[in-house]
């Protein structure tokens, strides 16, 4: 078995079926994640769920976006790209409002009013930590993070310093 086929033969099911730019390359976080999900009595599909929300993943997803769009637009500054994860991530959190269920969710206004004003919410001084910050800072307000099962992941994913 060579080595590509051994990543998507191996490990939990759950692993094996995240996109690959979410896939933990670490064996020992993915087997403490494992033994998490198997000591909640939680089905793969229930644990991937509350895996994505977690701050561990956010961080992959947005740390994505942000090799994107420097990939895709080389001319551009930093600050540009920096403005495009911040205005993909909102324009997320926007599509899928209506699914959000936290009595404190960000009001739609408001994320229309940080993406009107992208450019001035991410200042020219930013780097890709104060923009990751101010979408944690968001997530934070709803207590997305603070949820039982998505804090275990986190502190799981800190124990093995992936952030």
């Amino acid at each position: 078995m060579n080595f590509l086929s051994s990543i998507f033969v191996s490990g939990p099911t759950w692993h094996r079926e995240l996109p690959a730019h979410l896939k933990y390359r670490n064996k020992s976080l993915v087997a403490d994640l494992e033994t998490l999900r198997t000591t909640y009595g939680l089905n793969d599909q229930d644990f991937t769920m509350i895996l994505v929300q977690s701050k561990s993943v956010m961080l992959r997803n947005v740390q994505g976006v942000y090799r994107d769009a420097q990939l895709r637009f080389p001319g551009h500054s930093d600050h540009d790209h920096l403005m495009m994860v911040l205005g993909t991530r909102i324009s997320g959190k926007l599509n899928n409002h209506f699914l959000n269920t936290s009595p404190t969710a960000v009001p739609v206004e408001e994320l229309l009013g940080i993406l009107e004003d992208v450019s001035k919410v991410v200042l020219s001084s930013w780097m890709f930590s104060d923009v990751f910050n101010y979408l944690c800072d968001i997530e934070n307000r709803e207590g997305r993070f603070e949820q039982p099962f998505v804090s275990c992941v986190d502190a799981v994913c800190d124990r093995h310093q992936i952030r």
